[in-house]
C-alpha cells in the first residue's frame, strides 16, 4: 500500500518565508500555513489531513527586521511581532486587508457554521457538530500539530515534536473558493463506481441464502429497482459456544479444549447453515446486476474458530495449537498486511464488492494518536486503489478531517423520529464544509419509535434526494421496511420515490463528476450560493441538489387541521419551476406551501437541464441506449452529461465521455443543443436516443430540429396540466449533433399560477367544516390569485382561539385573508406590499380593528393556542404597533 501524493507534500520554495523560528508557507493569496519549532525543524512530509502543499506563486510583499516579520498579499496581511516565540495572542496577528476581520491564535471563532461529525448512533435529533472550513466571521484555521505523517512505504509515524503547525483561511464569504483550496491541500473527493447511486437494501437480520434470494427476486416482481444488497453480520458465525460445542459433540475437536470466544460481533467465517453455498449467491446477486458488502466488526481479532486462523498464525509466528486469539492490532504493519492478504482478498475474488467497517470500540491504537477509524480508512481504500479495475471506496464512519478521500460515510443507527429526519437534511448538506459530500444514513431509521407510514414515507422521499438511498434497520420481527409490507397508497408513493432515484443516476452521476473535478457537494448548503442573503442561513432543511435542483423536504408530520403537510420555503432571486408540476414560480421570497403525501418540494432553476433514465432497472450498471433531458426554460444554461465504464479507475487516464448539451432560452423560443460526444465513444452505444421533455411552457407553435446539416421531421404531444411538451426520441450517433428550436410568437412560458388546479383538491383535504368549504369555493375567484393565502387562512381558521369570531360569511373570510398576510409580514417588505395594500383597503373598518383585538390578545397570552403562530411576542407586538401607525389607518 503506498501513498500516491507523497511527492506533492513539499510546498514549493516560492511559497516558503522562514524567520527565525518561524516558517510561514503562502499557499494562496488566502490561505497560510504557520509553524512554529524551537529547533527550526518543520514537517514537509503528507500528513493524516495535508497532503499537497505544492500551490503556485503568489504574489506577496514581506518585510523582516531582526525579530519581526510582516507578509501582505492583495487579501491579507500577517505580523508576527517576534519569531523567536511561540504565537501567542500578542505576537501574531493577521487581518484581511481591508480590516473585514483580525485573528490572532486564541480567538475563539463562533460564527462557524459547523463541519460534521463522527457518527449518529442513538441520535434522536440534533447532536453537536465539529467545526468546519466555513465561518461567518471570514476565517477559520485547522490545527495539524497533532496530525501523524505518513511514510513513503505507505505506513504512519508519530512526527517530531512540534510546537504548532496551522493553516489559516481567510475567505470571507467565498465559501467555495475556501472548499476548493483545502481538497486542492488535503485531496479531492474521489469519484464513486455509478452502482453506488443506486437503492440499498439492508437489515440486521438471519437472513439464509434461499431468502437473499427470494428477497432480491420480490424487488423485481414489484418493480422496485436495487443496485446493492449489504448482508449484515449474521453472514459469519455468531453463536462461538454453540460452535465449537457442536464440534466436541461430533468428535471433531477434543473435549477438554477451551478455544478463545468471544460474543460473536467480530467474524471472517461464513455460517454454512445460513449460506450452504455463498460463491453462489454472489453468482446469483452478480447476475441479477446487484452488488455485495458484508458488515465488519472487526475489533476483536482473528480467533481459533475462524478458517483464516491457521495461515494467519503461521504467517505472525503464534503457535496456532494453543487456540488462543489473535489480537486486531491494525497499526502493526505486518499484522494490517496478513489482515487483508488472508481475510480480505479471498471473498474479493469470490465476488465481495465492499466492506462495510462497522467500527464502534474506540479510538485508540499502539501508535499514539492514532484513531484505528481513520487509519483503518485509509488502509481499505488504498488497498482498493491497487487494483485498477476496482473503483476504491470504503463505507465506514468518519474519522475526521482528511476523510473525504474515503467515502462513503455510514452515520450510524438513528432512531425512528421525526426528529431524527429533521435533522438529517442540515447535517448532510452541513458536512460539506469539511468536504465530506457522501454520506449515508439508515433511510427509515434503525431503532426505537413505532410503526409510522408517513414518517417511512417521507425518509424515503428524502433519502431520494439524499447522497445515498440505503435502506436498514435493527434486528426486530415487529420492524418492516420492506415497500410492499405497507399500505397501498404508501407503498405506491414509496415505490415511485425508489423507481425515481434510479430514473435520477444520469444525473446524479454526472454531479459525482463535477464532485469530483470542480468540488461540486451533490448536497450544498444554500449559503454556498447567496452567502449574503439571511435567508440562506435561516433555512437550514433546503439545499441545493447538484447544480439544477433546489430540494426542501417534508421532515415534519403532516397538520391534522388541513390534512397536508406544511412547509416553509425560500426560493432565491429569479425564476423556478416546480420540478413535477411545472409551475412557474418567481423567486426572491418566502411562501408557504401544502403538499401531499406523495408530493416532494422540488424544484428546479431557470434553464435547467436533467438527464434521466426512463429505464431505471438498467440506470446503475449501464450507459443507456435512451436518454431522457428534462429541460426547463427561463435562462441559458450548459450541462455536461458524463459517461465511464462506471466500475475501474480507467476514468483517471482519460476514459470517459462528456456530452456538452446547451440551452439557450428566450423570452419566445428555446434552443436546446445536444453536441458530439467527446472521449472514449467505445464506452456509449453506437446510436442512442434522445427524448426532450421541457417542462413550464405553454404549448409551443413551432418546433423543428437539425442533426448536424439536415431538418427531420418531429413528432410531439403537449400535456396542457403538467404544461408539459414531450419530443419523440430521436435517433443520434455520438459523433452528431442535435439541434432543437420551438418557439411561440407570444411566449413561451407559463407563468399563470396552478391555483386552478390546486384549488379543488387542496380544499377538499382541508380539515374544516363543509359549510366553510363550500363558502370558500364560492368566492374562489378572489382567492386564486394566490393559493398560498388560501393555505394559511384555511389553518389560521381551524386554530382561531374560540373567543374570536370564527363565523361562516363573507367578512370572516377576508379576516382571514387579512390575517395571514400579516403573518406573513415577519418580513418588512411584506408589509409594503401592494397586495397587502389592496387586500386590508378592502376590509371593513370594524373588521382591521378586530384584527387589531386578535394580535393584542395572542400578544398578552391569553389565547390558548399562540404556539400555531410562527412569531415571537416582539414581532407580535411590532405588527401591532405598525397597523395602529400604518397610513391605511388600520
Amino acid at each position: 500500500m503506498s501513498n500516491p501524493s507523497f511527492e506533492h507534500a513539499q510546498a514549493f520554495g516560492h511559497s516558503i518565508v522562514t524567520h527565525g523560528k518561524v516558517r510561514i508557507t503562502v499557499l494562496t493569496s488566502r490561505l497560510f500555513r504557520i509553524e512554529y519549532s524551537s529547533e527550526k525543524k518543520f514537517e514537509d512530509r503528507p500528513t493524516q489531513i495535508m497532503w499537497k502543499r505544492q500551490f503556485p506563486k503568489v504574489q506577496m510583499e514581506i518585510n523582516k527586521t531582526t525579530s519581526s516579520l510582516e507578509i501582505v498579499t492583495d487579501s491579507l496581511k500577517l505580523q508576527y511581532l517576534d519569531t523567536n516565540v511561540e504565537p501567542l495572542p500578542s505576537n501574531l496577528i493577521i487581518s484581511e486587508i481591508n480590516e473585514e476581520f483580525t485573528w490572532h491564535p486564541k480567538k475563539r471563532d463562533t460564527d462557524n457554521l459547523m463541519g460534521t461529525a463522527r457518527t449518529l448512533d442513538e441520535a434522536d435529533g440534533i447532536i453537536s457538530l465539529e467545526k468546519g472550513l466555513i465561518s461567518r466571521a471570514g476565517w477559520s484555521v485547522i490545527d495539524d500539530s497533532s496530525s501523524l505523517i505518513l511514510t513513503r512505504e505507505g505506513w504512519i509515524e508519530p512526527r517530531e515534536k512540534t510546537k504548532f503547525d496551522m493553516y489559516f483561511f481567510g475567505y470571507g464569504i467565498d465559501y467555495q473558493d475556501c472548499l476548493d483550496d483545502y481538497l486542492k491541500l488535503s485531496g479531492n473527493v474521489p469519484l464513486l463506481p455509478r452502482w453506488i447511486l443506486g437503492n440499498w437494501w439492508s437489515r440486521y437480520w438471519e437472513y439464509s441464502q434461499m431468502e437473499v434470494e427470494q428477497l432480491v427476486k420480490d424487488f423485481r416482481s414489484y418493480d422496485i429497482p436495487l443496485s446493492i444488497f449489504i448482508i449484515d453480520m449474521d453472514w459469519h458465525i455468531t453463536d462461538l459456544k454453540k460452535y465449537w460445542k457442536e464440534l466436541k459433540q461430533q468428535k471433531i475437536v477434543p473435549e477438554k479444549l477451551k478455544p478463545a470466544i468471544h460474543d460473536g460481533w467480530t467474524g471472517f467465517t461464513w455460517n454454512e447453515k445460513l449460506f450452504p453455498n455463498y460463491k453462489k449467491l454472489l453468482e446469483f446477486l452478480k447476475t441479477n446486476n446487484i452488488r455485495t458488502a458484508l458488515n465488519l466488526h472487526p475489533a476483536k481479532g482473528i480467533y481459533p474458530h475462524e478458517i483464516q486462523y491457521s495461515k494467519i498464525a503461521k504467517r505472525l509466528g503464534i503457535d496456532s495449537s494453543k487456540f488462543k486469539a489473535i489480537e486486531f492490532d491494525i497499526a502493526n504493519q505486518e499484522f494490517a498486511k496478513v489482515y487483508f492478504e488472508e481475510v480480505l482478498h479471498p471473498y474479493q475474488k469470490d465476488g465481495i464488492d465492499f466492506w462495510w467497517i462497522d467500527w464502534q470500540q474506540g479510538k485508540k491504537t499502539k501508535i499514539a494518536g492514532l484513531d484505528p477509524l481513520w487509519w483503518l480508512n485509509h488502509l481499505h481504500f488504498e488497498d482498493l486503489s491497487s487494483d485498477p479495475e476496482r473503483r476504491p471506496f470504503v463505507f465506514s464512519r468518519w474519522g475526521g478531517l482528511g476523510n473525504q478521500r474515503y467515502p462513503i460515510g455510514f452515520s450510524g443507527d438513528t432512531y425512528i423520529t421525526w426528529r431524527s429526519l429533521a435533522f438529517q437534511p442540515l447535517f448532510t448538506s452541513t458536512a460539506a464544509n469539511v468536504g465530506y459530500f457522501w454520506w449515508s444514513h439508515d433511510i427509515g431509521g434503525h431503532m426505537g419509535g413505532s410503526e409510522d407510514a408517513e414518517l417511512y414515507t417521507r425518509w424515503i422521499q428524502y433519502g431520494c434526494f439524499s447522497p445515498i438511498l440505503r435502506l436498514h434497520s435493527t434486528k426486530n420481527p415487529f420492524m418492516e421496511k420492506l415497500p410492499w409490507k405497507f399500505d397501498s397508497e404508501t407503498f405506491s408513493i414509496v415505490k415511485s420515490a425508489l423507481q425515481l432515484r434510479h430514473q435520477l443516476i444520469p444525473y446524479i452521476y454526472s454531479i459525482a463528476w463535477l464532485s469530483f473535478t470542480k468540488n461540486i457537494p451533490l448536497c450544498q448548503p444554500m449559503y454556498y450560493l447567496y452567502p449574503s442573503n439571511e435567508s440562506s442561513y435561516s433555512f437550514k432543511d433546503q439545499y441545493f441538489f447538484g447544480t439544477e435542483l433546489l430540494v426542501a423536504p417534508i421532515i415534519s408530520p403532516m397538520d391534522p387541521t388541513v390534512g397536508l403537510s406544511r412547509k416553509e420555503i425560500w426560493l432565491p432571486n429569479g425564476l423556478w419551476f416546480d420540478f413535477n408540476s411545472g409551475e412557474c414560480i418567481n423567486g426572491d421570497k418566502v411562501f408557504v406551501n401544502y403538499y401531499f403525501k406523495d408530493e416532494i418540494p422540488i424544484f428546479a432553476k431557470a434553464g435547467a437541464i436533467i438527464p434521466v433514465s426512463p429505464d431505471y432497472h438498467e440506470a446503475h450498471h449501464s450507459n443507456l441506449e435512451l436518454i431522457q433531458l428534462l429541460v426547463f426554460p427561463g435562462s441559458d444554461n450548459q450541462f455536461i452529461l458524463y459517461e465511464d465504464d462506471g466500475v475501474s479507475q480507467k476514468y483517471l487516464t482519460g476514459n470517459h465521455v462528456q456530452t456538452e448539451i446547451n440551452l439557450t432560452s428566450s423570452q419566445k423560443s428555446i434552443s436546446i443543443e445536444i453536441c458530439p460526444s467527446q472521449g472514449d465513444l467505445s464506452l456509449i452505444p453506437n446510436e442512442r436516443k434522445f427524448e426532450i421533455i421541457i417542462k413550464g411552457i405553454i404549448e409551443p407553435k413551432s418546433i423543428h430540429f437539425e442533426i448536424d446539416d439536415s431538418k427531420g421531421e418531429i413528432n410531439w404531444t403537449f400535456l396542457k396540466s403538467t404544461r408539459t411538451l414531450s419530443i419523440d426520441p430521436i435517433l443520434l450517433q455520438p459523433n452528431q449533433k442535435l439541434q432543437c428550436h420551438i418557439s411561440h410568437s407570444k411566449g413561451l412560458i407559463n407563468e399563470e399560477p396552478r391555483t386552478k388546479d390546486q384549488f379543488f383538491p387542496l380544499l377538499k383535504a382541508m380539515q374544516i367544516p363543509y359549510n366553510l368549504k363550500s363558502d370558500l369555493y364560492e368566492i374562489r375567484g378572489k382567492l386564486i390569485s394566490d393559493v398560498h393565502l388560501l393555505h394559511e387562512s384555511l389553518r389560521i381558521f381551524s386554530n382561531l382561539p374560540k373567543n374570536i369570531d370564527s363565523s361562516h360569511n363573507y367578512n370572516a373570510v377576508i379576516q382571514l385573508i387579512a390575517y395571514a398576510f400579516i403573518l406573513s409580514a415577519v418580513q418588512p417588505k411584506l408589509m409594503e406590499s401592494s397586495e397587502l395594500k389592496n387586500m386590508l383597503s378592502k376590509t371593513p373598518e370594524h373588521e382591521l380593528k378586530r384584527l387589531v383585538e386578535h394580535f393584542s390578545l395572542l400578544y398578552s397570552g391569553s389565547a390558548n393556542k399562540t404556539d400555531i403562530f410562527p412569531l415571537s411576542k416582539p414581532q407580535l407586538q411590532a405588527i401591532i404597533e405598525t397597523l395602529t401607525q400604518h397610513p391605511l389607518k388600520f
